[in-house]
């Protein structure tokens, strides 16, 4: 259960005894910084609840938006949460929970105060001070930890085979294994080759800290 996600042995731990105790809160927020596998680990633990059935996926609703998340989104969402589900639940995921409009965000918190049986919500957010207070009061919070820099070197390794870039990719993508895809990526081989003269420069002490990150800001 879990075994081909990285790290987050806590969370998987948490999530184990939820499924083992089938004690299922009906919302969870799972916050951390970007890249760390919390949506990977809401699609997997909304299998495992939803029964093991061939039409469970079909009840598996996510929504994920760049720039906002309007209350057309959260109306339809709504709506559909009242149907039966074909396996055991229903769930909802909405990632970038922190997109929600104002609008949108009293909406979920009218279903997240009286929810259909049978339907779970999962909220993902690296900036979890964004949503409403009285959203957040209403899921079980699961903090996801950024990954440990040995577990990210060994995906690294996978695809790039100088070990001098390997241990910079690791140490910049600072627990962001999405951060070390991002730089590993064949199309920003300039890029890469750009970050990691500007971070050797950095450890010599040709440039701040503060120069080094807002380079990475850029």
């Amino acid at each position: 259960m879990f075994e081909n996600l990285l790290g987050q042995e806590r969370v998987k731990r948490i999530l184990k005894k939820i499924i083992e105790t089938r004690k299922i809160p009906h919302a969870f927020l799972f916050y951390g910084k970007e890249g760390v596998g919390k949506k990977r680990f809401a699609i997997e633990f909304s299998k495992i609840i939803s029964g093991s059935s061939k039409n469970s996926l079909k009840d598996i609703t996510i929504i994920e938006e760049e720039k906002s998340i309007g209350i057309d989104k959260i109306r339809e969402l709504k709506r559909t949460s009242y149907l039966s589900p074909q396996g055991e639940f229903r769930i909802n995921i909405i990632d970038n929970a922190h997109l929600l409009t104002i609008e949108a965000s009293n909406s979920l918190l009218k279903i997240l105060e009286e929810p259909p049986k049978r339907t779970i919500f999962i909220l993902i957010t690296p900036f979890p001070e964004k949503l409403p207070d009285t959203v957040v009061s209403r899921c079980l919070p699961v903090h996801f930890s950024p990954i440990p820099t040995k577990l990210i070197e060994e995906k690294v390794k996978e695809r790039i085979e100088n070990q001098e870039e390997v241990k910079i990719i690791s140490r910049i993508s600072s627990g962001s294994l999405k951060k070390a895809y991002e730089l590993m990526d064949k199309d920003k081989l300039i890029q890469r080759k750009e970050i990691i003269s500007y971070f050797i420069s950095f450890l010599k002490g040709n440039k701040t800290y503060i120069e080094f990150v807002r380079y990475m800001e850029r």
